[in-house]
């Protein structure tokens, strides 16, 4: 549409709306701040949102329908969310009952961020650590992995 314009209006050499159109991200969220979009970016920052939403609307959804289909995904990203808090709080994870540090992260930690702090301490445990030189001031400890 912009290419569209240049040409009916014989712009092609005009250096303003040249530089206008390439920092059009930086100015456009100005400008358009208080129309109402539904939360959807037209950048495409919130692709995940907008792929989300296409399967509720389309180009020939009309308003009444819009604020049915709406209110119906906005349902869904709640039921999806409960559903989550649910499984984060009933389903047991599987740790070692002599791994204190585990066993409290998965007493105050969500499903993912448990996982994500057993692998790392998983990660952790393949390395080994020996006290090295000590000048008096400091201890240096050599990291090496674990052998077998």
């Amino acid at each position: 549409m912009w290419s569209d314009l240049i040409m009916e209006f014989d712009l092609n050499n005009n250096e303003l709306l040249q530089h206008l159109y390439e920092i059009s991200e930086s100015w456009v969220p100005l400008y358009l701040r208080d129309i109402f979009y539904a939360g959807m970016s037209t950048i495409g920052r919130n692709k995940g949102v907008n792929a989300f939403f296409n399967e509720f609307v389309s180009p020939k959804t009309n308003l009444r329908e819009f604020v049915i289909r709406y209110e119906q995904a906005l349902k869904k990203i709640v039921e999806r969310e409960n559903h989550e808090d649910y499984v984060s709080e009933h389903k047991d994870r599987l740790i070692n009952e002599n791994n204190l540090i585990l066993k409290h992260a998965a007493s105050i930690y969500t499903r993912n961020i448990f996982q994500k702090i057993r692998d790392q301490l998983v990660d952790s445990i393949r390395f080994k650590s020996e006290v090295g030189e000590n000048d008096g001031e400091f201890n240096i400890y050599l990291v090496s992995a674990k052998v077998g």
